[in-house]
């Protein structure tokens, strides 16, 4: 009798409310001011460890006027302390139904408001999210603050930053687990411009943090304003590319970022660069002041200096021609070393009496 009711509850369990006050009293100890409602409790035994499980489904989170619908919780109870009638519990699961981010945003301000959580309130305007949280209790039954575990299934979320550019069609799965911070398949949109990452990492590391990860783009057309703020240039435009980008850098606690590592690889499918130049129209012919960058394969490199190689075509006018380049530069120091194929494009130097020829390749080199 005693093995069949032992073996029933290891497999099958029984439901009760009986356990619904503890639960929802040890919670309200750990976080005053949010109280958690569960349905009626399933109880499963398990054998092997000595302990007993509780499920509830449809619970709910309230703090104030707030609401969030939970999916399942999960706790586990030390056997043992139930025969002492101490009830300690090893661990508390909790996964949501999808919430409104935004009432997640301010459940967590009424629990314990800060400038960062006013700050993110700010910039998130919409979004839903699923979300997964482990607790873990030592053996007295108290809460151990570094060892808990999150997980955040993100969907259309949208951000406003406070320069009032917009970040749109956010998702991702966000995970938290013992000071390390990571960030799976990510896509947002960004002015039309698809972003993808399939890894961000933050990690804790002394009184830093050390983010790395890559951060990809769609072939997509660059608006000229997004030119100008990363470029500090107004002569290009018409921009098409895609681009695989990794990095690394520090992050202090007062958001200082230090010891930034860049690695790119860009398909520039085309763009325009308006080049009025009259020491050029001295050697080509009806040069239009406008050089077309056709399909180059650029590799960026950023540590302290930055370095651009690359290959492709460029064109003036109709006709087009090959180029290969490397151009490394800093603050103190620009290095450049270009090769120019050309077959198409008519040059001539008046000094030297010089004109290409029709079926006639020019290959030359400039360094400084």
């Amino acid at each position: 009798m005693l093995l069949g009711s032992i073996a029933y509850l290891n497999y099958f369990g029984v439901s009760t409310n009986k356990f619904n006050q503890n639960v929802e009293k040890k919670f309200n100890q750990n976080y005053p001011g949010i109280e958690i409602k569960l349905d009626e409790v399933k109880v499963l035994l398990n054998i092997f460890k000595l302990s007993i499980n509780l499920e509830t489904e449809n619970s709910l989170i309230l703090s104030g006027k707030e609401k969030i619908e939970l999916g399942k919780v999960t706790t586990e109870y030390d056997l043992k302390s139930i025969f002492l009638r101490k009830f300690l519990i090893k661990n508390l699961l909790i996964d949501s139904k999808k919430n409104h981010i935004k009432k997640i945003i301010k459940l967590a301000r009424s629990y314990k408001d800060s400038p960062q959580l006013l700050i993110i309130d700010k910039l998130v305007k919409t979004g839903v999210v699923e979300t997964s949280v482990k607790l873990n209790f030592d053996e007295n039954g108290k809460l151990v603050e570094d060892k808990y575990e999150f997980m955040a299934d993100v969907s259309n979320l949208s951000l406003e930053l406070f320069n009032k550019e917009k970040i749109n069609k956010i998702s991702g799965i966000f995970r938290y687990s013992q000071g390390k911070f990571e960030i799976k398949n990510l896509v947002a949109d960004y002015q039309d411009i698809k972003l993808y990452s399939q890894n961000i990492y933050i990690n804790r590391e002394n009184k830093n943090y050390i983010v790395n990860g890559d951060l990809n783009s769609e072939e997509s057309d660059i608006k000229e304003t997004i030119i100008k703020t990363l470029l500090n240039n107004n002569n290009l435009r018409d921009v098409v590319l895609s681009s695989k980008n990794s990095f690394i850098f520090n992050v202090t606690k007062k958001f200082k970022i230090s010891d930034v590592e860049i690695l790119s690889d860009i398909n520039l499918k085309k763009a325009h660069y308006d080049f009025d130049n009259s020491y050029l129209k001295k050697y080509i012919d009806n040069f239009d002041q406008k050089v077309t960058f056709l399909n180059q394969k650029i590799k960026v490199k950023f540590k302290k200096k930055i370095s651009f190689e690359g290959f492709g075509s460029f064109r003036i006018g109709e006709k087009k021609d090959n180029i290969k380049y490397f151009i490394e530069y800093d603050k103190d120091n620009t290095k450049f070393d270009l090769e120019f194929d050309i077959r198409n494009t008519p040059l001539k130097i008046d000094l030297i009496n010089f004109a290409r020829d029709e079926d006639e390749t020019i290959n030359f080199k400039v360094k400084g």
